[in-house]
């Protein structure tokens, strides 16, 4: 037995799936952009800042993240869309916080703050004093 579902968009176009059936078939498509529907990135544990980018530890490895698959975990998300503009920051924001080590955020002081502990251990190494 299916369920039609509504609030669901394509991963790929942004396009409401107006007739979304559950349990999603491998089958399904996007009727607007043919972009199919079982695919990791619209999936509910599709992470990808992670090194398999799925939250299921369970889950087999997927090489290709845009194609159809036969995950036995899969799990249809609403808001798997997101616009050029949105995908940028997330991609800038993981590389900052991969480089800095923290949540990018400006406003940490003291010694919780890893910029600032690798600062103050310069100053330290080369002999400078605050002022």
């Amino acid at each position: 037995m299916s369920t039609i579902v509504k609030g669901y968009h394509c991963w790929r176009c942004g396009t409401e799936l107006t007739e979304l059936r559950l349990p999603v078939s491998r089958r399904d498509e996007c009727a607007v952009c043919r972009a199919e529907i079982h695919v990791c990135k619209q999936c509910a544990f599709y992470d990808g800042r992670l090194a398999n980018a799925c939250r299921e530890e369970r889950a087999e490895h997927v090489a290709d993240r845009e194609k159809a698959n036969f995950c036995d975990y899969y799990k249809p998300r609403a808001d798997a869309y997101q616009s050029a503009d949105v995908r940028g920051q997330s991609k800038a924001r993981s590389q900052a916080e991969a480089l800095f080590g923290g949540a990018g955020d400006d406003t940490q002081t003291g010694s919780d703050d890893p910029s600032q502990a690798a600062k103050d251990e310069l100053k330290r190494l080369f002999g400078e004093t605050e002022d």
